[in-house]
């Protein structure tokens, strides 16, 4: 018998699910129909009581393409109705701003009422998806244990016993030659339902994938196909460094300086970190703990760590720390994406106690990623293996649409304290 350990709560693939949404009835898609469109109308209707043609200006066609932008961004927002509400403001505001810095001749425009046109279709969008019928999902049990399921999986006992139909049903390959549900899958199936795994399901629920299930080159394929957009990210990466530079650099010298005067030297902390393909680089941050005692061991940076002093508290909940390691992406040690790097006294500990660690090394290591918006910091072997499972799906789904939800992730993320240590 196959047994798989629990991987994630039951609230996980309520939560985080993202291959299986909500499907538009014809109330949710009416709305999610004027979400896309009110900015378009709104912006004629004022063009036509003021006695101007039909025909959008660049400035306000662009205003009003930002607005649908809204709306389509808060389809992927998480958290309660407030909460997303917020995010939804939020975005307004930052997208409205973002338009008067970079076209100068929309200063024209009524921006109170663009913004207030944004966060109208980032509404309406948001309740088009409260409105929207939820998915009806089974899942047949079969030898492999799962651990929790959501409570939204209706668990089937016996084919008889079925409450059908369902958009999608969960199964595992042996459940097909089963008798007494052989039947019931391929009449399911010939119905419209769409049968997926069980795994696969809540691999792609919780972001995690499940190693001893998968082969090693199944893993990295997408990273060995991927070539061409390696070499686009590594072309962002380098915008985004010398983008950033003016503002890192003052900011890091202000930090310098309060290191200097309140700790002493030295400011910058410089350690090894095993890299791509396991080789070994120099990563640059500033000193946030207090030296090392000698003799004192080497270890994971833990909750309220007692080497961390109050300054160097204030550097890691702003992440003003991590500037230099800008420098790391620069010379191309490091990616603004990627699993984080580890100590090589720790790589050496931890490849001989989890099965496949070695595999984070197939990307270039970034400041952040998949398993640092997900799961956070982690301090024991245990951990150690559940964030491996993290990384390893980000090296899985490698590519472009992965990195940019990872990037919004962890706008959302940067002054949570559960992610920072």
């Amino acid at each position: 018998m196959s047994v798989v350990r629990p991987i994630a709560p039951a609230r996980s693939l309520r939560t985080h699910g993202t291959h299986v949404r909500p499907s538009l009835n014809w109330r949710a898609g009416v709305l999610a129909g004027l979400s896309l469109t009110a900015p378009w109308a709104l912006a004629v209707l004022h063009r036509v009581s003021q006695g101007q043609d039909l025909l959008l200006p660049p400035d306000v066609l662009k205003a009003t393409t930002l607005s649908m932008g809204v709306a389509l961004a808060s389809t992927l927002t998480r958290g309660s109705s407030l909460a997303r509400t917020w995010q939804v403001v939020g975005l307004a505001a930052a997208a409205t701003a973002a338009l008067a810095v970079l076209e100068p001749a929309s200063a024209r425009i009524d921006w109170y009422a663009m913004a207030l046109t944004a966060f109208l279709a980032g509404f309406l969008m948001l309740t088009a998806q409260r409105l929207a019928r939820p998915v009806r999902i089974g899942a047949i049990p079969s030898s492999t244990q799962i651990g929790p399921t959501d409570p939204a999986i209706d668990m089937l006992m016996d084919a008889s016993l079925a409450q059908g139909p369902y958009d999608v049903l969960l199964i595992n390959p042996e459940v097909s030659q089963n008798p007494s549900w052989s039947r019931y899958v391929i009449t399911s199936a010939c119905a419209g339902t769409r049968l997926d795994s069980i795994v696969d399901h809540i691999e792609q629920a919780t972001g995690r994938v499940m190693p001893d299930r998968h082969r090693p080159d199944e893993l990295v394929q997408s990273v060995r196909q991927a070539r061409l957009y390696a070499a686009v990210k590594r072309g962002c990466d380098l915008a985004l460094v010398l983008l950033m530079a003016p503002s890192a650099l003052i900011l890091s010298g202000i930090a310098m300086l309060a290191i200097l005067v309140t700790m002493g030297r030295p400011i910058i902390f410089a350690q090894d970190r095993v890299g791509k393909d396991g080789r070994v680089f120099r990563m640059f941050k500033l000193r946030t703990m207090r030296p090392r005692k000698e003799g004192e061991a080497q270890c994971a940076t833990a909750v309220n760590d007692s080497r961390i002093t109050p300054l160097g508290k204030a550097l890691r909940r702003t992440h003003v720390d991590e500037l230099p390691q800008l420098w790391n992406v620069l010379i191309g040690d490091m990616s603004m994406i990627g699993p984080r790097p580890e100590q090589p006294g720790l790589v050496e500990k931890y490849e001989g106690l989890i099965p496949n660690y070695a595999m984070r090394h197939a990307v270039r290591p970034g400041i952040t990623g998949w398993s640092q918006v997900r799961f956070g910091y982690a301090e024991t072997v245990e951990e150690t293996a559940q964030k491996l499972e993290y990384d390893l799906f980000y090296i899985r789904e490698f590519g472009p649409a992965m990195d940019l939800s990872i990037a919004w992730r962890t706008v959302m993320v940067m002054f949570n304290p559960a992610h920072v240590r």
